[in-house]
């Protein structure tokens, strides 16, 4: 089978999982009205927000892992094609990343008392994302002759930011981690992991589409 045959049922799945996640979230029975424990929000906008912005954070992590990986194989071994996933990844991690940071915010209604400019997660992760978005630019204005190495000598730089913002949340930030909580649901945990693999399947689809875009468009006419 052709790779191209792939593409719809990656991004069918990917998108079927997440809807189904978010649109299945319940309030597990457990919860009282005013909680604040983890699986549990006052507002129900903020439990369905639960399963958006937690899952684009670690695709987020794990895409811009990915695109680490591409530049170095093209330091070590000059590969055009990871030079291509590279740059591909750094786009589609960009808006993953700023899709979750976008979450966040809107999650932080859930706490009136709570400045999300003034936290330290918040702060790293906005830094992430302006990484990210300074990998794009650079690759889309570089030299092409010199684009790959380019980038890739400063993507695993930017990918500092990744700890940065993970550990944030363990050292020195209010904000919860999720992989440490022994609080959340049996419901709860299992709609996070769907909707999780939901968003990477997303991400897997539309980042090979866009390296097989830019295989396309830098393809020599003649």
């Amino acid at each position: 089978m052709d790779r191209e045959r792939w593409l719809a049922p990656i991004l069918a799945a990917g998108a079927g999982l997440v809807g189904a996640a978010i649109a299945a979230s319940p309030t597990p029975p457990e919860c009282l009205p005013g909680t604040r424990v983890p699986g549990c929000w006052e507002y129900a906008l903020g439990q369905r927000l639960l399963y958006v912005h937690v899952p684009l954070a670690w695709v987020a992590y794990l895409g811009f892992i990915g695109a680490t990986i591409g530049a170095v194989l093209v330091l070590a071994r000059d590969s055009e094609p990871a030079g291509r996933w590279m740059r591909a990844a750094n786009e589609t991690t960009t808006i993953f990343a700023a899709s979750a940071l976008a979450a966040g915010l809107a999650w932080s209604y859930e706490f009136p008392i709570y400045d999300p400019l003034a936290d330290a997660k918040v702060q790293a992760t906005i830094v992430l994302v302006a990484a990210l978005v300074g990998l794009w630019t650079l690759a889309a204005s570089a030299n092409p002759a010199q684009r790959d190495r380019l980038v890739a000598s400063l993507t695993p730089v930017a990918f500092l930011s990744v700890p940065a913002s993970y550990y944030a949340s363990r050292l020195v930030s209010p904000h919860p981690d999720f992989l440490r909580e022994t609080e959340l649901t049996l419901v709860t945990g299992l709609l996070l992991a769907a909707a999780t693999v939901g968003f990477a399947l997303l991400w897997l689809g539309i980042t090979w589409l866009r390296q097989r875009t830019l295989r396309l468009e830098e393809r020599p006419l003649w």
